[in-house]
């Protein structure tokens, strides 16, 4: 009988919150890191993905991170404020791919 790998959701559940930011696509902040439920964040990621937006979702980086790019900006949603701040000092975005060597 095999095991089934134990998986752990660093971006949805009940009672969760996740903080996130949003960068231009120059790469310019363009709004303070806030605090959003997980459940809005997930409803978010869907109409992004049934409107063929790019969407990633990094759950086994050291530093794990949902991007969601529209055609105006990009959002990144981190597990803590903590994590945030961080992310967003070390980013960098060239040609809308992001360069970050924290994560």
């Amino acid at each position: 009988m095999t095991r089934r790998k134990e998986t752990t959701s660093y971006f949805v559940g009940q009672h969760k919150d996740l903080w996130g930011f949003s960068l231009k696509l120059d790469g310019t902040d363009e709004c303070d890191i806030s605090k959003f439920a997980a459940d809005l964040v997930k409803k978010i990621i869907d109409h992004y993905y049934e409107s063929d937006w790019e969407i990633h979702v990094m759950p086994n980086e050291q530093m794990p991170f949902v991007m969601v790019k529209n055609p105006e900006s990009i959002w990144y949603y981190l597990r803590s404020e903590y994590e945030a701040i961080i992310f967003r000092e070390n980013i960098m975005v060239n040609g809308s791919y992001e360069f970050c060597h924290v994560i």
